[in-house]
């Protein structure tokens, strides 16, 4: 399964990233911060999708987010024991014959093991629930992010102004 990469740009966020630094505050942490806010939005449109389809109970959806060659990533992805939701969300193939390539294809029915050299599998559409998540919760976390760099950039300049008094 490939790595799907998305992203979003906050217009303006150069100027709150300047205005953080310039009244001392921790960017690293604030950015990581409004990565996080922005990443979450996204996470409970997924999570609300992911539970339309899926039938297994609970949270279905993950939220990290890390720090990776200077920029602040947020992943979302499918939570523990929720490994369904990526077969889910791409589909799979037509099942073809393993023999031709030495493997056995090996599975239990019942308490017996079955081997056997080919399967006839129909493949399963996909059915997107994070692309859709993402589509629909953009200008959302695009919101949440510059929000939570504007209430950095204020809690920094509060900050410096209470230092200087």
């Amino acid at each position: 399964m490939a790595n799907v990469r998305l992203g979003a740009i906050v217009e303006g966020g150069e100027n709150l990233l300047k205005q953080l630094k310039a009244a001392d505050g921790n960017v690293k942490k604030s950015v990581k911060g409004a990565v996080r806010a922005g990443t979450k939005v996204i996470g409970a449109a997924a999570n609300a999708n992911a539970n339309a389809i899926s039938h297994k109970p609970g949270k279905k959806v993950s939220v990290r987010v890390r720090m990776r060659h200077g920029f602040a990533v947020g992943s979302v992805f499918p939570a523990k024991g929720h490994a369904e939701l990526r077969v889910i969300e791409y589909g799979t193939s037509v099942g073809r014959r393993w023999a031709k390539f030495g493997h056995k294809f090996k599975f239990y029915a019942g308490n017996r093991l079955v081997e056997t050299a080919s399967i006839q599998h129909p493949g399963t559409p996909a059915r997107p629930w994070l692309r859709p998540a993402f589509d629909t919760s953009t200008g959302a976390a695009t919101t949440a992010v510059g929000e939570s760099l504007r209430q950095a950039v204020e809690s920094a300049r509060i900050a410096q102004e209470g230092q200087d008094s």
